[in-house]
């Protein structure tokens, strides 16, 4: 049995089957039960009235052994342990002899009996027996007729559960449905339709996440596609710069001068800078970027970026401050990748920043780590914008990207190398203040599960 909906209706059937089994059969025996109260009720009801009309009739209790012991319809009980019938004296009337049952000799003052009256009189008094007033007879079928119906009521009763398990069943199972012909498109390259969230159970939660899933496999896939597009753009400019000096200088259209070599030099030094960036970048979001850890403070590490782009800015005549706190906690990073990310943060801003402009460099300690600042005064980023600037290849809304700017690889790179350490980097520019980029370095904890892609060198 493969089928999931089958092997849960036949769950549900056996898991209702005892229950309808015991009820019937508890209820088989609680009407018995019942009926044979009944009975014997109206059998005790049914002797006293006749032992009245006969002792009404006779006026004494001569013969009565006879007249019961003689009953043509059996509707009472005549045995000789079904009761016995004491005269207004006390003495025994019936039965003749020891009563079966009874103490020897009975102890008839001792047991209460149901009194017989004769108008005012109590003539007598009958004292049930062990045996008591039950059934001598099958009274006319009528039990067989009640387990007929037990039975025909448990029969209908699986059916209808046999029916409430597969309605059931289908119900919970039509979302499952849903997912594997969704997965299946999925599986076979296209994106399925969003499955629809009909519960708020865990079949609705599981529908849920795989919607989040198919949208992000959608985002990926766009962004893959744009980012094959971006990658053959960025690599076409140099190798058709490369190809045309190399093709005119074999054909004696250029003159093999320096300046020629040096521009085909310099396309090269471009292509293979997005080659290594390329691979860094894919490195680190596969979580393969090896890391070598070392707990020290990162004031080093600002005055060293500072120092290797003091000249370029003061060949622009541009402020570069640096402000540290003394008490900064040691943090554990990799030195020569957090190089590579603030000297991306350090020549984005040189680009952004006008002639005579600012830069300050800034870090901070936290209780959770140390919170290093990029700060430029240059153009503000638009507030919807602050998020894609760490997009592969993003240049701005309208705004190609120029060659000069670099591989537009650089926020991308350094925001996944930010987050290969398990801390965070963003982006912040109020408006005509500049931008911002703000990075938040943890205190190096092993059990941090957010350190788990981290792999020491």
């Amino acid at each position: 049995m493969r089928s999931l909906s089958a092997k849960l209706v036949l769950a549900f059937f056996l898991a209702s089957l005892p229950g309808i089994v015991l009820l019937a059969i508890l209820a088989g025996r609680v009407v018995a039960h019942e009926f044979d109260v009944y009975v014997e009720a109206q059998n005790r009801e049914t002797l006293v009235a006749r032992l009245t009309d006969y002792y009404n009739t006779k006026g004494e209790w001569t013969g009565v052994d006879s007249t019961i012991l003689g009953s043509p319809d059996g509707t009472w009980p005549t045995s000789r342990g079904a009761f016995i019938l004491l005269d207004e004296n006390g003495g025994v009337v019936f039965p003749q002899g020891p009563p079966s049952g009874f103490n020897h000799p009975p102890d008839v003052q001792s047991v209460e009996g149901q009194s017989i009256v004769v108008g005012d009189r109590v003539v007598g008094t009958m004292i049930p027996g062990p045996e008591g007033f039950g059934i001598r007879r099958a009274p006319g079928g009528f039990m067989d007729r009640i387990n007929r119906n037990l039975l025909l009521a448990g029969v209908g009763g699986a059916a209808l559960s046999l029916a409430l398990g597969i309605f059931l069943v289908r119900s919970l199972t039509r979302t499952l449905r849903e997912l594997t012909v969704a997965t299946h498109a999925v599986a076979q390259g296209t994106l399925a339709e969003p499955v629809p969230i009909r519960t708020g159970d865990e079949l609705g939660a599981l529908a849920r996440a795989f919607n989040n899933m198919n949208e992000s496999l959608a985002r990926g896939r766009e962004l893959r596609q744009r980012m094959t597009a971006d990658i053959a753009h960025e690599l076409r400019t140099p190798l058709s710069v490369i190809l045309g000096h190399a093709e005119a200088l074999s054909e004696g259209v250029l003159p093999p001068t320096p300046e020629t070599f040096h521009i085909i030099h310099d396309e090269a030094n471009h292509l293979n800078r997005l080659v290594e960036d390329l691979r860094t970048l894919s490195m680190s979001e596969a979580g393969e970027l090896a890391l070598s850890l070392q707990a020290q403070p990162v004031s080093g590490l600002l005055e060293r970026t500072a120092a290797a782009y003091l000249p370029q800015a003061r060949a622009r005549g541009i402020s570069l401050i640096v402000e540290t706190s003394p008490d900064l906690p040691d943090v554990e990073y990799d030195p020569d990748r957090m190089s590579q990310v603030m000297g991306n943060l350090l020549r984005n801003a040189l680009r952004h920043t006008p002639e005579g402009g600012r830069i300050e460099i800034a870090a901070t300690g936290r209780p959770s780590g140390v919170r290093i600042l990029v700060r430029n005064n240059g153009p503000s980023i638009e507030a919807d914008e602050l998020e894609q600037v760490f997009d592969r290849f993003y240049g701005g809304r309208g705004k190609p990207r120029r060659r000069e700017e670099g591989t537009g690889l650089g926020l991308a790179i350094a925001k996944s190398i930010v987050e290969a350490h398990g801390g965070r980097i963003w982006a912040e520019s109020p408006p005509s203040e500049g931008a911002a980029f703000i990075i938040d370095l943890p205190i190096h904890d092993p059990t941090d599960p957010a350190l788990a892609r981290v792999r020491p060198s």
